[in-house]
């Protein structure tokens, strides 16, 4: 159990790290997305929500954007904010 644990450990930040190369968002909205996505985990798991656990899953893909600085939407759409 736990090398798969490490396994998984490894594939996520392998994942991360090669996002983190390609950053395609500016420091703005790496804040934001932050800040924002922190308050929707932390207010879908506080209170009953009528999107059940879609609103902590959107506040945890926010705050997986701002800490990586990479958003896929921008990558597919060929967008890039991030500033040179």
């Amino acid at each position: 159990m736990e090398s798969l644990t490490q396994s998984a450990g490894e594939t996520c930040r392998s994942a991360c790290s090669s996002h983190a190369a390609s950053r395609n968002i500016s420091d703005a909205e790496r804040m934001l997305s932050l800040v924002g996505g922190g308050l929707l985990v932390l207010l879908g798991l506080v209170r009953r929500m009528p999107g059940g656990p879609l609103v902590p899953l959107a506040g945890a893909a926010l705050v997986h954007r701002g800490w990586t600085g990479h958003c896929s939407v921008y990558e597919a759409l060929g967008r890039d904010t991030a500033q040179s």
